[in-house]
């Protein structure tokens, strides 16, 4: 029995089904305190807040009610990240215990690591280097409660990629599918933190 993240929401789920043939692969990046973060230009008027009330959060993931729920009583929370009065992009910060994929692959968070997922630029906004500014800001506000800081995109999606790498993220291993219902990982940084990428994740390492 496990806990899933399927459609954004927090179920029990009691079998995993085979990753289907073609499903995406996935990288990891990691930031840990003190690890250096590049600089960012100042910009007036932006700032970044907790989103408290369960509708709002709702509305603006574009996920039901009860799966905002279901994420707040797990411990979890969004960002919300605003030039002056005007919402531009958000995020959510997973504790205790989050998932990726699907079907999910469900791990547990150590007390001072945390996991970043769900993250959108609304539309308007985007192309502005939005992204890594929040991410960065996350990076500077949470880093006084956690350590280790986890964040994970499609292989295809170049745009996540940039500005995770703009925030000050360092990779660390890429997903790869090793049978129809097993995944593991292939280092692409430093291997202390795929070893330790490893045991979060629950996945073996791979050297090739």
């Amino acid at each position: 029995m496990e806990l899933n993240n399927r459609n954004g929401t927090l179920e029990m789920s009691y079998e995993r089904r085979p990753y289907p043939t073609g499903a995406k692969e996935s990288y990891l990046w990691t930031w840990w305190k003190h690890d250096p973060l590049p600089t960012l230009p100042v910009l007036e008027g932006w700032h970044i807040e907790t989103a408290r009330e369960v509708p709002f959060a709702a509305k603006i993931s574009n996920i039901p009610i009860k799966s905002v729920e279901a994420r707040y009583s797990a411990g979890h929370y969004p960002i919300l990240a605003y030039l002056n009065d005007t919402l531009v992009a958000y995020g959510w910060l997973g504790i205790n215990q989050a998932s990726f994929g699907s079907p999910a692959i469900t791990f547990n968070l150590p007390a001072k690591s945390i996991y970043l997922y769900h993250f959108v630029t609304l539309l308007p906004w985007r192309g502005r280097g939005y992204y890594p500014r929040l991410l960065q800001a996350i990076l500077e506000r949470e880093s006084r409660a956690y350590e280790h800081f986890w964040i994970m995109h499609q292989t295809t999606n170049r745009a996540s990629q940039h500005g995770i790498e703009k925030a000050g993220f360092q990779p660390v291993a890429r997903t790869i599918h090793i049978s129809s219902n097993q995944l593991a990982l292939i280092p692409t940084g430093d291997p202390e933190r795929a070893q330790q990428a490893s045991i979060l994740l629950g996945l073996p390492l791979k050297t090739s």
